[in-house]
């Protein structure tokens, strides 16, 4: 059982960041805050917006996007213990993609580790793509052939589409100003099968997914969002999810509650800062090496 309450716990982690990781991968001009209010809502509905913004993040030169994800998870006739490993996650990217280099910082919160924080870093490297790893202080290196599946990892533009395609509803609520720019303010639901879909595509979803019935997965419940779409380039500001109700759903079978799972994403466009692989990278523990 222990086992299982892990693996479910840490299918909540990659539930979130299938949802949204996509959303890392933002487009369109720097908006200076002057967007077009002129712009009648009947001019698109809310459903193009969605799937226009989607089509629009995958041209940006570079990104800057700031992940949290906040859970509360407590198991059930026992004083409401509370068993997550993982309270709060925050993530930060910084993405250019001419040249290519990324840089990554994962933060956590857990009951029993308290606060931790990793950093990633991609560079090109000859042919190759070299990935440097903070984990504690220690650092590592992985080289492997560019493109496709690792820029997949932090710059998931399909996702987006696979998600805008997903929408089941939605519906422009108020025109809001967020960070200087303005925006439409779009409320959705999403398909709860078809996150389940985006998730199984990863291979550690496939293999948490293994402990869960059949019947949980295709009974999981739809996704509450809202979606801040900027006004002038129409491509995402700000994302928040609810993904509360789609956890108690996977977790019925279980002896824990899910008390709240809630995700929310800035994104800045052309607004990515600068850097350089610290210094401390230079004697990393090299894992694997491109044949």
């Amino acid at each position: 059982m222990i086992i299982k309450k892990t693996l479910i716990l840490a299918l909540a982690c990659m539930l979130a960041f299938a949802l949204l990781a996509g959303c890392h991968s933002g487009g369109g001009d720097n908006d200076d805050g002057d967007g077009d209010w002129s712009m009648a809502e009947g001019d698109l509905t809310a459903e193009d917006l969605v799937a226009k913004s989607a089509e629009t993040m995958t041209g940006f030169a570079n990104c800057k996007a700031a992940l949290s994800m906040e859970m509360d998870i407590n198991s059930i006739g026992r004083d409401d213990e509370v068993i997550n490993a993982v309270r709060k996650v925050d993530v930060e990217t910084d993405v250019f993609k001419s040249p290519l280099k990324i840089k990554m910082t994962l933060s956590m919160d857990s009951q029993k580790e308290g606060y931790r924080e990793s950093s990633f870093y991609v560079f090109p490297e000859g042919s190759s793509l070299a990935t440097y790893s903070d984990m504690m202080g220690l650092w590592y290196k992985t080289v492997q052939p560019p493109g496709g599946e690792l820029l997949a990892q932090y710059d998931m533009t399909q996702s987006c589409k696979v998600l805008s395609d997903a929408v089941k509803q939605a519906e422009i609520v108020a025109q809001e100003t967020v960070d200087g720019k303005n925006c439409w303010k779009i409320n959705v639901v999403v398909s709860g099968t078809s996150v389940m879909d985006m998730l199984l595509c990863n291979r550690g979803g496939q293999e948490i997914a293994r402990y869960l019935p059949a019947s949980v997965i295709e009974d999981i419940e739809d996704v509450n969002a809202a979606l801040w779409v900027s006004k002038k380039g129409c491509y995402q500001v700000k994302t928040e999810m609810d993904l509360t109700s789609a956890m108690a759903t996977l977790m019925k079978d279980t002896d824990m509650k899910t008390n709240n799972l809630k995700i929310s994403m800035a994104f800045g466009y052309g607004e990515a800062t600068d850097f350089k692989l610290p210094k401390e990278a230079d004697n990393a523990t090299e894992l694997n090496t491109n044949p």
